[in-house]
């Protein structure tokens, strides 16, 4: 079986843009390591089987797309500032308005 080593852990996690400390590399390592082999070991009971383990994919479902009215008018007329059926939000600094 291939073992994840520390250095793989740190070119992806460079590559990723992580700094990661050492310790957290070899935590890391570790845990990979572990569900590599948790994997490794279902796919052992499915060969038992004469089963072959394929991932979950949901059925794609599509729908017609269909232009709602998203805003209720009241909540327009409520507001104090409009415009073309928006909300117009005052600028907020430094929590004043």
């Amino acid at each position: 079986m291939n073992h994840i080593t520390l250095q793989e852990v740190r070119k992806t996690a460079h590559i990723a843009a992580l700094y990661l400390f050492e310790q957290e590399i070899i935590t890391i390592t570790h845990d990979l390591e572990a569900v590599i082999a948790y994997a490794a070991g279902l796919a052992d009971i499915a060969g038992t089987l004469g089963k072959r383990i394929t991932p979950s994919v949901a059925t794609p479902y599509s729908r017609p797309d269909q232009i709602v009215q998203s805003i209720e008018p009241s909540m327009l007329r409520a507001c104090t500032s409009t415009e073309n059926n928006y909300f117009i939000v005052p600028l907020t600094v430094k929590g004043s308005v």
